[in-house]
């Protein structure tokens, strides 16, 4: 009986003993990696925006003192009177021999400046020793006799770009001879800028001495020839008008019929 319980108490540990507890190996399939993208793949490397905006003002800011410094070549910053300048000088010139200056031509781009251009002209030349004439057929006998003695002077106001405007002097004698060219371009008004423009003929010594008139009329019949053919040019080119041309005419027709070859 004893053998028997025996057995069913050691039974347990033979079954155990005989069974193959160990875990199968099992193989797994070789998996094969293969990349999905055919293309290869570009990288696109941005820069920073605070860069981008950094260069952007910068460029910018190069690019407005470049302005700056060819406005300033260009005397974009000038005052009207520095920008004022004489074309044909006065300078070492003697106008002593001219007693008269007679206002020829006074013109603008807008009408109603050459009122106030005309009213410049004749107060800025009162601070001088000429004589001040503004209309041809009121001209003395001593000067119809003596053209040398007289002046001829204009003012021509242009728009230039707005809102600027050139102002340019000219001063002739009666032969047509430029003696003074003075202008001037800014945005200020006409009539200041016709100021500007006078202000070295208005600063130019001057004493009349008629004796250098005299001598000055002491010209050969063949010189009063040419002077007429010279002024017959500019009538009929439009820079004088008959009026002009007439008083030409008046001082050297004398010569030439008087004087025998």
């Amino acid at each position: 009986m004893k053998k028997i319980l025996y057995f069913f108490l050691f039974l347990p540990y033979l079954i155990y003993s005989q069974v193959d507890w160990s875990v199968p190996t099992i193989k797994a399939p070789k998996i094969k990696a293969s990349n999905p993208y055919q293309q290869p793949v570009q990288l696109v490397v941005t820069q920073n925006p605070w860069v981008s905006a950094a260069n952007a003002q910068n460029m910018a800011n190069q690019n407005f003192a470049n302005n700056m410094r060819a406005a300033a070549a260009r005397g974009a910053f000038k005052t009207a009177g520095q920008k004022a300048e004489d074309i044909v000088s006065l300078k070492d010139k003697n106008l002593n021999q001219y007693k008269y200056i007679v206002i020829s031509n006074i013109s603008a781009a807008a009408n109603k400046e050459v009122k106030k251009m005309k009213a410049v002209v004749v107060e800025e030349l009162k601070q001088t020793n000429y004589i001040i004439l503004d209309d041809f057929n009121k001209i003395p006998k001593e000067l119809e006799d003596n053209l040398d003695m007289c002046l001829l002077l204009s003012v021509s106001s242009q728009n230039d770009g707005w809102p600027f405007k050139k102002v340019i002097l000219f001063i002739t004698d009666y032969d047509g001879n430029i003696i003074h060219q003075r202008g001037v371009r800014h945005d200020r008004s006409a009539h200041y800028l016709t100021k500007l423009t006078l202000s070295s003929i208005v600063s130019h010594p001057h004493v009349f001495r008629k004796q250098i008139v005299l001598d000055k009329n002491k010209i050969t019949r063949q010189e009063a020839i040419k002077k007429l053919k010279e002024a017959k040019d500019l009538f009929d080119s439009g820079i004088i008008n008959s009026g002009e041309y007439e008083v030409f005419s008046n001082k050297y027709k004398p010569i030439i019929m008087n004087i025998n070859d």
